[in-house]
Parts: C-alpha cells; structure tokens; sequence
C-alpha cells in the first residue's frame, strides 16, 4: 500500500508539472527550433564531411568558404524573424524556460537570443533564468563568453571560436583566447560541461593554442 502511495504521489506530481506547461507555446517554440537550427545544420555537416565538399565542387563549382557564406546569409534572415518573434514571447510570459514550456524547448529562446546582434541586451534576462534554473548553467555560460569576446576580452570557458577561410576552399577554426586557461576545465566542470576544452575543442576540429 505504502508503494501504491508513493507511485500515486509522483504520477500526480509529474501530471501538476504537466499541465503548468503552456502547451501551445511549447509547439511554437519546437518549431522554433528546427528553423533556427535548419542552415546551422548544413554548415555544420559540410565542414565535418570533406566527400559533400569535394561533390559540392564538382557539381556546382563551389569552394566550401563560399558555400558556407551563402547560407549563412540565408540564415541571418530568419534569425531577424526569430528574435522578433521572440521579443513578443518575452514581453508577455517574460523568459520561456523550463517551468513554462518544458525541458525540451526551455532553451529555444536561448538559442534565438545566442544568434541575435543584440545580445547585451538580454543578457540580465539570460542571468536570471539560469540562476532560477529556467535554463542550463552551461548555456549562460557559453552567453558570458560571446559577451566578452564580442567586447574583445577573453572568454571563462573556452566556448567561442573564430573560423577564417584558409585559401584553400576551406577553413580554419581555432578557440579564441581564454581567461586563465589553467583553469578553464575546473570552470566549465563547475557550470555543467561533459568535457574538457581539450576534448571540445579536438570534438568539432578547432585548434587550441592557449598556453
């Protein structure tokens, strides 16, 4: 009986959270999602694929450089869209984290804001849900340090790198100077990163020269 309870106890529990959740703004923001994810996406498997690149070239004459540039002009487009759209949720609900619209879409608006040029602007909105708990502290950390690198200092957390055409069609990515570098894996452990820069940073192809 004791069992029955308890299991009874949490099924209500987890149907109360449940039905706290907009659900139609959960929608939304999934859509959201996939859109502001959509050329990212494409850019993301051209660099990583050098078999699209060579058939991209052959088809069509494209260097990736210039591929990659094309798109993502594609993409600032619905980013403006995004934000706006954005800015509406905000303005009414405030920031549409986890206990809004659930934790598949509680990091939705961040993305959108991440990708804005506007981001000091939210950046106290993005301090407050993390310390709420709306969203990830990784994810106002990886906000913290395109902050500081778009005010030329150097990043916490080793989150935000520069990629340069190499002349050859391709790219060159390295991360972009960091803080106490010494430190920088004792930081991100701190706010909730699976990995260490060294790890991150041999994962996506992006060269680490901070001593």
């Amino acid at each position: 009986m004791k069992n029955f309870n308890l299991i009874l106890c949490i099924c209500l529990q987890n149907f109360c959270l449940t039905a706290q959740i907009n659900l139609d703004l959960k929608i939304k923001l999934d859509s959201i999602q996939k859109i502001d994810q959509r050329f990212r996406e494409e850019v993301n498997y051209v660099l990583s694929d050098k078999n699209y690149l060579d058939s991209l070239r052959r088809l069509n004459g494209f260097e990736m450089s210039e591929y990659v540039e094309e798109i993502m002009l594609q993409q600032e487009l619905i980013d403006r869209n995004n934000i706006n759209y954005i800015d509406s949720i905000i303005k009414i609900h405030g920031y549409p984290g986890l206990s809004l619209v659930g934790e598949s879409a509680c990091q939705t608006a961040w993305n959108v804001i991440q990708h804005s040029y506007e981001l000091d602007k939210y950046y106290n909105l993005l301090r407050n849900a993390s310390r709420r708990g709306e969203i990830p502290d990784s994810l106002f950390a990886k906000t913290q340090d395109r902050v500081l690198v778009n005010h030329g200092k150097k990043q916490l957390f080793g989150t935000q790198a520069d990629c340069t055409p190499n002349g050859s069609g391709s790219f060159n990515c390295c991360i972009l100077p960091i803080r106490n570098s010494k430190k920088v894996n004792e930081r991100r452990k701190k706010v909730g990163f699976l990995t260490t820069i060294e790890a991150y940073a041999k994962n996506n192809g992006y060269q680490l020269n901070n001593e």
